[in-house]
């Protein structure tokens, strides 16, 4: 069942979100330093990866265009065990790529990798803001004739805080809206996700939803506020996100599709929609996990839509709970 918000609902929900109520515009247009390089032509990979690394790594991203960069896979796995999770993300920070994934200690070492296609014509965005349970931010209006996508993304919980995790994803809906959620059983009802899969398992069937603070938010800042509100509307925790998009020309878009389906539990792995070729270079517009049993500590995360044996994996130590995953992309030439 799908729950629909009707708008006399959405005004009584804005009305009682005043603790998260300072909200500002979005810039009405790309900023000149989300420029990237001139020239182009073809898209090229490149895989980052670091090992042995605590809370956070940094490695090169090995491009003279690291603007023109756009998220196609990635694997962040806790060595030696699962945790509850704080942070979790794929940043490009200038030619470099961060990686972070800690609990509330982070001093656990992890393993992260991730791919990339490079093209000169790309130009990218950065968006943070902070909020609980779901919601969607407006992507700032990129170039004429131009397509989003995922550059990077990264999930932080306050300082010294962290959780379970039942749900998490981001997802760009529209070409004009990325739609975020990082979400634990604190508070949330998940009746209406069990058993879907693939196509299907939109973030829009989560009967919840939670105004952010505006998305053009230092990333000081956006910290400062999840130390003073731990948790937002209806007891959903608080978290902070910020989500790097990526403006491919159109023309370099050959297709786009959705893909999803259900492991763990005993049960056959299933996938339905539109797998992408081996040799396809994927451009990422979203992923989301779901832990259809209850939440759970994270050992693995991971999305390689090229991969023909996992194309996607979200697992605590065990590794035996059942989840159900989706994967938007488009194919780039």
């Amino acid at each position: 069942m799908k729950f629909i918000i009707s708008a006399a609902a959405l005004a009584v929900t804005l009305s009682a979100t005043s603790a998260l109520a300072q909200i500002r515009d979005l810039p009405p247009r790309l900023p000149e330093e989300a420029i990237g390089c001139l020239g182009g032509g073809g898209v090229n990979s490149l895989r980052v990866q670091t090992r042995g690394a605590q809370r956070t790594a940094t490695a090169p991203l090995n491009t003279a265009c690291p603007r023109g960069a756009v998220l196609s896979a990635f694997s962040m796995a806790f060595q030696g065990g699962d945790h509850k999770l704080n942070t979790i993300g794929i940043l490009r920070e200038g030619g470099n790529v961060r990686f972070d994934m800690a609990d509330r200690n982070g001093d656990d070492s992890f393993t992260p990798s991730a791919t990339f296609l490079v093209n000169g014509n790309i130009r990218s965005v950065e968006l943070t803001a902070v909020g609980s349970g779901e919601t969607t931010i407006a992507i700032p209006a990129g170039p004429a004739g131009t397509v989003p996508v995922l550059q990077g993304f990264k999930f932080f919980r306050s300082e010294g805080t962290d959780a379970n995790v039942r749900l998490i994803g981001v997802q760009i809906i529209d070409d004009s809206q990325v739609r975020v959620a990082l979400v634990d059983d604190q508070g949330a009802d998940f009746r209406s996700l069990e058993g879907v899969i693939g196509k299907a398992f939109e973030f829009s069937f989560i009967p919840f939803a939670a105004m952010f603070y505006s998305p053009t938010l230092p990333p000081a800042e956006a910290i400062a506020i999840l130390a003073r509100d731990e948790f937002g509307e209806g007891g959903m925790r608080s978290y902070g996100i910020t989500v790097q998009i990526a403006f491919v020309p159109g023309d370099m878009v050959m297709g786009r599709a959705t893909f999803g389906g259900t492991r763990g539990g005993g049960r056959r792995p299933r996938i339905e929609g539109e797998r992408p070729a081996e040799d396809a270079s994927i451009a990422l517009q979203g992923f989301r996990f779901f832990f259809e049993n209850s939440d759970h500590h994270l050992r693995d995360l991971k999305v390689m839509p090229n991969n023909s044996g996992t194309p996607a994996k979200i697992g605590d130590s065990d590794g035996e709970d059942p989840f159900a995953w989706a994967v938007d992309y488009v194919v780039l030439q």
